[in-house]
């Protein structure tokens, strides 16, 4: 059983139909647990050798497509937990999965914002979130009190005086 994202479908202009028999799945989601209840015809291949047509159509944050528990099951599929990778044999063929290389992480600081996703994100998944808005700031505004210990401790970061505007980039 394949499972296959709704953006990517919609983006892909996929012919969709009602799925006969409604599920429902969780952890493809953020937000819990999401309702199978369309379905579409997708063709699949894994290198040259392995092709397959057939998908449901879930809303996914995690991939576009989800080979799932029954297809595993299915294809007496191998997982080495050393190496993550997953094998299995196809029309006498061993095929191997193997993971996608991680993403390198800077450490160099660009200088840019945050899009709106990123920053929705962080509010999905962080326990406290701290934005700076550069803006003018009226003095009877109340600075919260969770945050004043933060100030207090890093006081010598917070110059007295601030540039009227930012430097040209």
């Amino acid at each position: 059983m394949y499972h296959f994202g709704k953006e990517a479908v919609q983006k892909l202009a996929l012919k969709r139909e009602s799925h006969p028999k409604l599920y429902k799945l969780q952890w493809l989601k953020k937000r819990g647990e999401v309702t199978v209840s369309k379905r579409a015809l997708v063709s699949i291949s894994i290198g040259f050798t392995y092709k397959d047509d057939v998908c449901h159509v879930v809303p996914m944050d995690s991939c576009h497509l989800l080979l799932g528990r029954p297809w595993e099951y299915e294809h007496s599929i191998e997982h080495n937990g050393r190496s993550n990778t997953y094998s299995f044999l196809f029309d006498g063929v061993k095929i191997t999965l193997v993971p996608s290389k991680p993403k390198q992480l800077t450490t160099k600081h660009s200088g840019t914002l945050l899009t709106l996703s990123q920053f929705q994100d962080e509010l999905e998944e962080a326990d406290n979130v701290f934005i700076l808005i550069g803006k003018p700031v009226p003095e009877e505004v109340k600075i919260p009190e969770c945050t004043v210990p933060l100030f207090e401790e890093f006081v010598d970061v917070f110059p007295d005086d601030l540039p009227a505007k930012l430097p040209p980039l």
